[in-house]
């Protein structure tokens, strides 16, 4: 197999600086795509209830939406309400120009890439940013699989669901602005401040470490503390 198709492996597309996420092989359609979603709705009182009024409550749980792609044809197409969120109320589908222009370009290399990698056995997954109708960016993470294919083998029909993941995005981002600022902090004093692990080694060390031990970091972690500094 194609190192990019490895399943239940992360795909580093290292030389873009991208990643896809290619997963296990799920039971046929896309109910069973949401089904790895499920545990975002509580499931109480949902005995009786239609599979399609089901479907719509968990999409509505994770403020997400079906899709369905035509890639012969250069179309996508999702729930109506998404449609509307993405500034297209009165059409029925995006062609693919219209789509690419509304995706962050730095998102868009990897959003084809995606494309490139979807397979009849798995689904594939992929991050991406899309301008919404009032112009703000929203995070996206989108989940399909190819449906049908031609008599070549060519994909004809790809299907999915799509969710809004920008809040998700924004606790990331403010982690890792907190983790730049303890950093800073951490570099900024003049003693010693080294992280250990209950075997007395060494996890991470600041900027005086560094200097009191005479190597660079990657030299220290790992090792005793007793070795370093004595």
């Amino acid at each position: 197999d194609h190192p990019h198709k490895t399943q239940e492996h992360r795909v580093h597309l290292e030389e873009l600086g991208y990643c896809v996420t290619p997963v296990s092989k799920p039971a046929d359609g896309v109910d069973s795509m949401l089904a790895r979603i499920q545990d975002h709705v509580d499931p109480s009182g949902l005995s009786g209830v239609p599979t399609s009024v089901q479907t719509q409550l968990t999409l509505d749980a994770i403020d997400g939406a079906l899709w369905h792609a035509d890639p012969q044809l250069g179309r996508v197409s999702y729930s109506p309400h998404w449609m509307e969120r993405l500034g297209m109320p009165n059409c029925s589908y995006f062609t693919t120009e219209q789509w690419e222009a509304r995706v962050h370009p730095a998102d868009l290399a990897e959003t084809r890439i995606a494309r490139n990698f979807f397979d009849i056995t798995e689904i594939c997954e992929v991050e991406y940013r899309i301008r919404d109708a009032e112009g703000n960016w929203l995070w996206c993470l989108s989940c399909g699989r190819v449906t049908e294919t031609d008599a070549e083998g060519n994909p004809s029909q790809m299907r999915g669901y799509v969710r809004n993941i920008s809040d998700r995005k924004e606790i990331e981002e403010t982690l890792r602005r907190k983790d730049r600022e303890r950093e800073f902090i951490l570099n900024s004093v003049a003693e010693v401040i080294s992280h250990l692990n209950t075997d007395m080694r060494i996890v991470s060390t600041n900027r005086a470490g560094e200097t009191t031990a005479g190597l660079p970091a990657d030299q220290v972690v790992g090792r005793y503390c007793h070795e370093v500094f004595h």
